[in-house]
């Protein structure tokens, strides 16, 4: 959440007094993505929250002037890599995977010197799974319409252009739209709603996304097809190639065959002849980047 004190009224408007203190220091984060969807823009804003705290218990701990905000920051990155580690990557790849990483390292992703940061094969490709995991709709809170349940889907036509959507898009402000966070994590009180398992479904609304979930707001509205596409303009491997790089088994061509109606040709060598233009993002491991050098990119 970087490192400065953020007012909870406003992200962008620090008080005349601290302008210089916000000046000293590198700039928040604020993310486009947090209007796609209610419970992603509140989830933002209470780490926000969370940072803010860790910054009052750092000052109250001693840490004076310009140390509050590194040891605020310290403790929220810990407490966000605590949560991935033991509550998130044990339920996606299983608890004795995640053990196994801890006692002998990782085998194919080695930043070395590279800066901090996402490679671009997870954040373009292996991490979009979670599309997958995502319900068409969901109970925003218990009793936030009227005393009754709200219930939204994750995205509507219908939505777009009203104060308070009928739908989950964030950006708006109504009653009916804080979040009762009992349906998205275990209170030990029966409210709460798993996502989808992990498959190769997407729900119907993510294939008509509203333009303002959009960071430039134009077409294409279909998320797998910004996710197809973003693979050439971002150069990325393909799949099979990735899988050849770590030794696993690549998809075969009996593995896409209900792709066959729509004219995909599993044994076609696509962009054979596009450029080899390095990606300014950063990749992944040796053997990763090797196999990205030998695969065609677009």
């Amino acid at each position: 959440m970087g490192r400065s004190h953020v007012p909870t009224r406003s992200l962008t408007c620090p008080p005349k007094e601290r302008l210089n203190e916000f000046r000293a220091l590198p700039p928040l984060l604020l993310h486009w993505r947090g209007v796609l969807a209610s419970c992603i823009e509140q989830r933002v804003r209470f780490r926000t929250l969370f940072h803010n705290n860790a910054v009052d218990w750092a000052r109250s701990h001693g840490f004076t002037g310009d140390s509050a905000f590194p040891k605020a920051r310290q403790l929220t990155t810990w407490h966000y890599q605590w949560l991935v580690l033991h509550e998130l990557l044990p339920q996606i790849v299983g608890q004795p995977m995640v053990d196994d990483i801890i006692r002998n390292g990782r085998r194919f992703y080695q930043p070395g010197g590279m800066r901090e940061g996402y490679t671009v094969e997870f954040q373009a490709a292996a991490y979009r799974f979670g599309h997958s995991m995502v319900r068409p709709s969901y109970r925003a809170n218990l009793a936030g319409d009227n005393d009754d349940p709200f219930f939204g889907m994750v995205f509507d036509p219908d939505g777009e252009g009203q104060r308070d959507p009928v739908d989950l898009r964030g950006g708006s402000r109504a009653p009916r739209r804080f979040i009762d966070w009992q349906t998205f994590f275990d209170f030990g009180d029966g409210e709460v709603k798993p996502n989808k398992r992990i498959d190769t479904k997407i729900s119907t609304p993510l294939f008509n996304l509203a333009l303002g979930a959009i960071a430039s707001h134009d077409r294409p509205q279909s998320l797998p097809e910004r996710n197809l596409l973003r693979q050439l303009t971002w150069s990325l491997p393909s799949g099979q190639a990735v899988a050849k790089a770590v030794g696993a088994t690549p998809l075969a061509a009996d593995d896409l065959a209900e792709l066959k109606p729509y004219g995909f040709n599993p044994r076609r060598r696509f962009g054979t002849t596009c450029s080899r233009k390095r990606s300014r993002w950063p990749t992944a491991s040796t053997s990763v980047r090797s196999a990205a050098a030998s695969s065609p990119k677009c």
